[in-house]
């Protein structure tokens, strides 16, 4: 008896800001050296690779809107915020409240962790090479609350320094 395919999927909705490579190429129906080969050309304009010492290969996560983009064949469609970058910064971290003057915007580890699309102990490692810094007086320590806050010029500055287009 012949085996009916399953319906196809017409759209999957993403619901975090960042994907990982391997979303990338589900996705796109791609291997990696494909995917790459459309970033390296800007064809897929935001994508960053968070690898450290500890997590030496390539951690690549691509701005989900620009997979979507990509897709759909039309331009960035990020929100209107001045530059560009900084609308990224606001597709990534919504929850940031705006910047005021001699206030340090600052994120709680774990959730830099969730809106990079990391694990936590990457986000430490990130804390530990000096790619994010802590807010003076931020501490790292186990179980509730725990979760020491990084400044948010930090990460601005990371992404800054790992967008790879």
């Amino acid at each position: 008896m012949p085996q009916t395919p399953p319906p196809a999927v017409s759209q999957i909705r993403i619901s975090r800001p960042l994907v990982s490579m391997d979303t990338a190429r589900a996705a796109l129906a791609l291997d990696t050296r494909g995917v790459m080969a459309l970033i390296e050309r800007g064809s897929i304009d935001w994508a960053f690779n968070f690898a450290t010492e500890i997590y030496s290969r390539a951690e690549i996560r691509i701005l989900s809107r620009s997979l979507q983009d990509y897709q759909a064949g039309t331009s960035a469609t990020l929100p209107n915020a001045g530059d560009e970058f900084t609308a990224v910064l606001q597709t990534i971290f919504p929850m940031l409240p705006p910047a005021r003057p001699g206030v340090v915007s600052k994120l709680r580890a774990n959730l830099v962790a969730t809106q990079l699309g990391i694990c936590d102990d990457h986000a430490h490692a990130l804390i530990a090479a000096r790619w994010l810094r802590l807010v003076p007086g931020s501490v790292c320590r186990r179980g509730p609350g725990g979760s020491p806050e990084i400044e948010f010029a930090s990460i601005a500055a990371f992404l800054k320094q790992r967008r790879m287009t």
